[in-house]
C-alpha cells in the first residue's frame, strides 16, 4: 500500500495498492511518483490524484532511492544498469552501465556519482548520461557512500578507508583509513 500525506496536516491524500513490493523509497518528480517494485517493474502514478500514469518493466529490480533530474527520475538497478524516465510516461530516456552493481550515488548541478560493489566510481553528467570518468580505487570492496563537494568526491570504501578523489586529475587528493 502506498499513501500519500499532507505535509502540513498528515491527512491521507491518496492511497493505493500495489501488485508488488516497492523495492525502494518512492520519488515526486514533474508531477509524477515514480515506484520501483521487486518485480522489476516501475510504476508511475499522478502525484495529486495518485491515479496510474504509467507502467514500465525495466526486468531488474532497484537497489538504491532514484534520484530526480529535470524531466523525471534516475533509478539503478540490480544489473548495473542507470536507466532516466521522463515523468509524462516512463518514457526510457537515457541508459547507462556501471562496472557493478551500483552500492550508492551522489547527484549535484553537474554530477551523477555513481559507488559500486566492485569499488568502482563512475561519473556520469546527470543531464546528459555523458560518462565524464571512471575510477577504479584498486579495491574489491563495495563503495558504502559517495559525496560530491566543491571539486572533490568523497568515498567510503569497505567501512574502513576514506578517499578524497579530485575529479579534473583523477588522482587521489587524500586518503584516511
Amino acid at each position: 500500500l502506498v499513501t500519500a500525506l499532507n505535509l502540513k496536516d498528515g491527512q491521507v491524500l491518496w492511497e493505493r495498492q500495489m501488485d508488488s513490493t516497492p523495492c525502494v523509497a518512492p520519488l515526486e518528480s514533474g508531477g509524477s511518483v515514480f515506484l520501483a517494485l521487486e518485480d522489476g517493474t516501475v510504476m508511475l502514478l499522478d502525484a495529486e490524484s495518485g491515479e496510474p500514469k504509467a507502467e514500465r518493466v525495466l526486468k531488474n529490480k532497484a537497489v538504491l532511492d532514484p534520484l530526480p533530474w529535470d524531466r523525471g527520475a534516475i533509478l539503478f538497478l540490480e544489473d548495473g544498469r542507470i536507466v532516466w524516465l521522463e515523468s509524462e510516461q516512463g518514457t526510457k530516456s537515457k541508459q547507462r552501465r556501471v562496472t557493478a552493481m551500483p552500492t550508492t550515488a551522489y547527484r549535484n548541478k553537474n554530477h551523477l556519482v555513481v559507488g559500486s560493489a566492485m569499488g568502482v566510481i563512475d561519473c556520469f553528467s546527470p543531464l546528459t548520461a555523458e560518462v565524464l570518468y571512471t575510477y577504479d580505487t584498486e579495491s574489491d570492496a563495495p563503495i558504502d557512500q559517495i559525496v560530491a563537494h566543491s571539486d572533490r568526491v568523497f568515498a567510503v570504501i569497505g567501512k574502513s578507508r576514506l578517499v578524497c578523489l579530485n575529479p579534473s586529475s583523477l588522482q587521489i587528493a587524500g586518503e584516511f583509513t
